[in-house]
């Protein structure tokens, strides 16, 4: 799968038109990250999210593994919403490339192209409620398997 088709199957660009994905990406930096190389670190101040072209990142809360992303998955997108601090730190697993979305640039959309903006930040929206819904899932399993062990 090319870059371009990684990126257009993010659920970040969920209901956006080719075009318009085109907007969005033409300014952007590509990273690529050696395996063990870190991305973010918790706590640091970042304004940038990432969508995985190649590769795998682990992402690490308090030196715990939490979990791992995978090519076409957004990451880094709390920034955007909540106080410009990282939550957890984040790593390559392997040989890893990564899109670079600024935030800026995002919220430069809300007056240009309001359409194009809030169809953002729904699919940030819906890839959060997402997440959540997974989280408590996992959250339930992990609750039952303690009073069971205990």
């Amino acid at each position: 799968m090319g870059m371009l088709q990684v990126i257009k199957s993010s659920p970040l660009f969920t209901e956006l038109y080719d075009d318009e994905i085109e907007i969005i990406i033409k300014d952007c930096k590509v990273r690529c990250l050696e395996s063990g190389e870190t991305l973010f670190i918790e706590n640091d101040a970042g304004d940038d999210m990432y969508i995985i072209l190649s590769g795998e990142l682990s992402i690490i809360k308090g030196g715990i593994l939490i979990t791992k992303f995978s090519r076409g998955e957004l990451l880094g997108e709390l920034v955007l919403i909540n106080d410009q601090k990282r939550t957890t730190s984040c790593s390559a697993s392997v040989y890893t490339e990564v899109l670079i979305i600024n935030n800026r640039m995002i919220f430069n959309f809300y007056a240009k192209q309001p359409r194009l903006f809030s169809i953002l930040m729904m699919n940030i929206a819906r890839m959060l409620a997402q997440r959540l819904k997974k989280t408590t899932i996992e959250m339930k399993t992990l609750t039952e398997q303690l009073k069971k062990a205990g």
